[in-house]
């Protein structure tokens, strides 16, 4: 069992979605969002970037491993960059890139790069997405790692921010689903999670990670140091799942070094200096780390 390598580099599929105000909102609901703006369907959250992608990074992989492969995947590391807001009434291309592969003796790293830009051209936001396929261990490395956002031993020793906590639903995944077009069956369908190993359906990594987005935004919101910013980096490292009807408390800290660890892949992206940076992680109740490496830069408005 091998990853094509022969694809890294290459487009691997291109998608289209038009984005709509009640999609915007569904969104928001589904992700226990409390701002405004995001409910009201003004503009997307930024998790929201993500939906419009989700086809074409599925295609993309499929594309490189077979098909009975699908199911030895892990959603390892979401690193997103954000240019513009998405607005309903976009109507959306994205394309994914494979941007490279790193074998280990455990299984693969595949890294997926995703551009989502207006017909018109407007670039609104970037995705390195890396997933890990477990067994997978055969062929050779190939092209671009993701780019590091580690949270450190001396980030705990920088300002705590705060924390906050929210309590997933007994529907939770299937609120996601809906509004993600995420319908992986280890989210949905008990039995199948169970047959995989899962206590039974766990939820999607990425309503965690836009949950723990909104948490690290409350906790900026009235920071007068985060005043005129907005974000262009929200990264994170999957580290376990997560049940419905958990609660998960995110806690975040001002990093003083903003840009220590910038991202930058040669030929493929490069992001502005950071101005702020807030790092986070995220736990259960059982004080386990569901969320690790967690980074939200923030940038002057344009």
């Amino acid at each position: 069992m091998t990853i094509d390598i022969s694809k890294i580099g290459v487009v691997g599929a291109t998608s289209n979605f038009e984005v709509t105000k009640e999609r915007i909102i569904a969104y928001a609901l589904a992700t226990n969002d409390e701002i405004s703006d995001h409910l009201e369907g003004q503009y997307a959250s930024p998790v929201f970037a993500v939906a419009p992608m989700w086809e074409a990074l599925m295609g993309a992989v499929t594309n490189m491993v077979d098909d009975a492969d699908i199911f030895s995947i892990v959603h390892g590391e979401q690193d997103m960059f954000f240019y513009s807001k998405i607005l309903p009434g976009d109507k959306l291309v994205s394309e994914v890139t494979p941007i490279g592969l790193v074998v280990k003796p455990s299984g693969s790293i595949l890294n997926l790069l995703t551009t989502t830009s207006t017909e018109s051209g407007e670039l609104r936001n970037k995705q390195v997405v890396s997933f890990f396929f477990r067994g997978i261990s055969e062929g050779e490395s190939s092209g671009e790692p993701a780019p590091k956002h580690r949270f450190t031993s001396a980030h705990r020793k920088m300002t705590n921010l705060g924390e906050v906590s929210s309590d997933l639903k007994a529907d939770q995944t299937f609120l996601y689903s809906k509004a993600s077009g995420d319908d992986m069956p280890i989210h949905l369908d008990d039995d199948f999670a169970k047959s995989v190993g899962l206590p039974g359906i766990i939820i999607h990594g990425l309503c965690t990670m836009a949950i723990s987005n909104s948490a690290v935004l409350k906790t900026v919101a009235n920071l007068k140091d985060y005043e005129g910013l907005e974000l262009s980096r929200l990264a994170v490292r999957f580290s376990r799942f997560v049940l419905p009807g958990e609660t998960i408390t995110t806690v975040s800290y001002d990093n003083d070094e903003p840009n220590d660890q910038h991202a930058a892949i040669t030929n493929y992206l490069e992001t502005p200096e950071a101005k702020k940076t807030v790092v986070f992680e995220t736990q259960n109740a059982d004080e386990q780390t569901v969320l690790k490496d967690g980074r939200a830069e923030f940038v002057g408005k344009g």
